[in-house]
């Protein structure tokens, strides 16, 4: 374990931030949100030149209507992969391996993160935490300026978890399924 984080706090959990981790997690992370809004917004357009179509017969229109489909069929797929194209490389900097083992912990200041794979720690305070999001494989914390992190069950128990959980609701952090 590295010296950075000489206690470890409650609740130490330690795994592997990757590609993988990314991808499952995409949806806890506004990626779904804004891709959302996205096919509403071309929706929208779409709807609206078929109904300009439809009365005048415009032309105009008509490119309108297939200029919507063309962008809901390609633009949220292209930003979904630009984002997680943007995270590999933010990881990449830090990590040559394109991922990073880290421990996570809870302690009175905050939750405790400490990369294992690049020497640094910080603390995010309880009050900095927008949500936690239960998962089949960790507990996701979600910071307020979209930072995350997570407590992975594989390192705990049933009842553990279950603790964890209640900490964080003690805290004043909302706990999601």
């Amino acid at each position: 374990m590295n010296e950075m984080m000489r206690e470890a706090g409650q609740f130490s959990t330690t795994g592997t931030l990757d590609e993988a981790f990314l991808r499952s997690h995409a949806r806890y992370m506004g990626v779904g949100r804004n891709v959302m809004i996205l096919i509403i917004g071309y929706l929208a357009v779409i709807v609206l030149a078929l109904a300009g179509y439809s009365m005048t017969g415009s032309m105009v229109n008509l490119a309108l209507l297939v200029l919507g489909v063309v962008l809901l069929c390609w633009r949220p797929r292209r930003y979904y992969k630009r984002w997680l194209k943007l995270c590999l490389e933010r990881m990449k900097e830090t990590s040559p391996e394109g991922q990073e083992v880290i421990t996570v912990s809870c302690t009175e200041t905050g939750v405790r993160v400490e990369n294992q794979t690049s020497g640094g720690a910080m603390t995010i305070a309880y009050e900095n935490i927008a949500r936690a999001v239960e998962t089949d494989e960790t507990v996701f914390i979600l910071t307020k300026a979209r930072q995350m992190t997570a407590f992975f069950k594989s390192s705990l128990t049933e009842q553990e978890c279950g603790e964890l959980k209640a900490y964080l609701k003690s805290k004043g952090i909302k706990v999601k399924k």
